[in-house]
């Protein structure tokens, strides 16, 4: 896939969130006008787009989040820059160490927290070294995706 591509599948799968569809009907905007705009100021590096792309996160992150499916987003966003050429079974193996992670992160979260019903400032605490943590591999992600770019 070339980036330009990319770019294209990335405007076009903004465009077809339900909640943008319902931005966009609000401001009268033209689907294919408004896709072919986004792709192109992806292509530039574009401030708004950046914008537009980051709100586009948060509506699929919340409707993920209120059907349950927020780990399904994020592999679905990780299956994104995966080789399309890829086999099943990597795929699979893949999806698999994703959700195994997801499950660590997620018991370890009930482990430490402290019994008290409201969050402690150890907790906030927890919370934020784990945020930095993940954080730090995103960042290391970023890089080697654009390495492998270049």
């Amino acid at each position: 896939m070339t980036s330009r591509d990319s770019y294209d599948a990335i405007a076009q799968s903004i465009v077809a969130l339900p909640r943008m569809r319902q931005v966009l009907d609000k401001g009268n905007q033209d689907y294919d006008a408004f896709t072919s705009w986004l792709a192109s100021a992806l292509r530039e590096k574009s401030t708004e787009a950046q914008r537009v792309v980051s709100a586009a996160v948060a509506m699929a992150s919340k409707d993920a989040g209120d059907k349950g499916q927020i780990i399904e987003l994020g592999w679905l966003s990780l299956r994104r820059i995966i080789n399309p050429s890829a086999p099943p079974v990597q795929l699979t193996e893949m999806r698999t160490a994703f959700y195994a992670g997801a499950q660590h992160l997620f018991a370890s979260i009930m482990t430490i927290l402290d019994p008290e019903a409201e969050p402690t400032e150890k907790d906030l605490e927890r919370m934020s070294m784990i945020e930095a943590e993940l954080r730090n591999f995103t960042e290391l992600l970023k890089a080697a995706a654009r390495e492998s770019r270049n």
